[in-house]
């Protein structure tokens, strides 16, 4: 007779797990003082790792920025310069961007450090100064930010200065003193001034 040929076919369906990305911003001391260094450390991590049905599925089309405050000044030297662990990272005096594709379960890791800027106006003790990292997806439409925050240590810089209206003086006739405190750094302190009046004067 004539054979029968039987095909079977078996349709496997695949499940891609949508990127699922977090973001977190640190910093390496939350109270500096002015003129101090500080280390901002940002990760991006897409943990849609999948599981035995399902595929992992990188994040596309995706950017990081991060503007570096006012009251900061970004460093750029060869200990400090801003660093990605892969993509492509862009930094200027005002901020720095990221983009690239963020690989599933591998943390993409930025670093950068910045100095407390005294010669910025307001830049006092107790001063507080945020700094705020941002992504983007572009394909998935959404938006992640966090924030580190830090509190400025002022330093006092207190030099006191001491005047007679007088060099030479008759006997009885009255001098003046005069004693000038100046604090010209970036925090407030109380000050106590004591002078004992010199032998053979009077006040």
């Amino acid at each position: 007779g004539t054979g029968v040929n039987v095909v079977t076919t078996r349709t496997v369906v695949t499940a891609v797990s949508q990127p699922s990305v977090t973001l977190s911003k640190s910093v390496s001391n939350a109270t500096p003082r002015t003129n101090e260094r500080i280390t901002y450390t940002i990760i991006l991590l897409n943990g849609s790792a999948g599981t035995a049905n399902t595929q992992g599925l990188g994040a596309y089309s995706i950017n990081l920025s991060d503007t570096i405050p006012v009251s900061t000044t970004l460093i750029a030297d060869a200990t400090g310069v801003p660093t990605a662990a892969y993509g492509t990272l862009v930094s200027t005096t005002t901020a720095i961007s990221w983009t690239g594709v963020l690989t599933v379960d591998r943390p993409m890791t930025i670093t950068y450090s910045v100095c407390v800027t005294p010669t910025n106006a307001g830049i006092f003790e107790g001063h507080f100064v945020t700094n705020t990292a941002v992504f983007s997806d572009r394909l998935a439409a959404s938006t992640l930010t966090q924030t580190a925050g830090i509190q400025v240590t002022g330093v006092p810089t207190i030099t006191a200065d001491k005047l007679v209206n007088a060099s030479t003086v008759a006997p009885s006739q009255r001098i003046t003193y005069t004693i000038i405190l100046t604090n010209t750094g970036t925090a407030n302190r109380t000050a106590v001034v004591t002078d004992n009046v010199g032998a053979n004067m009077a006040s």
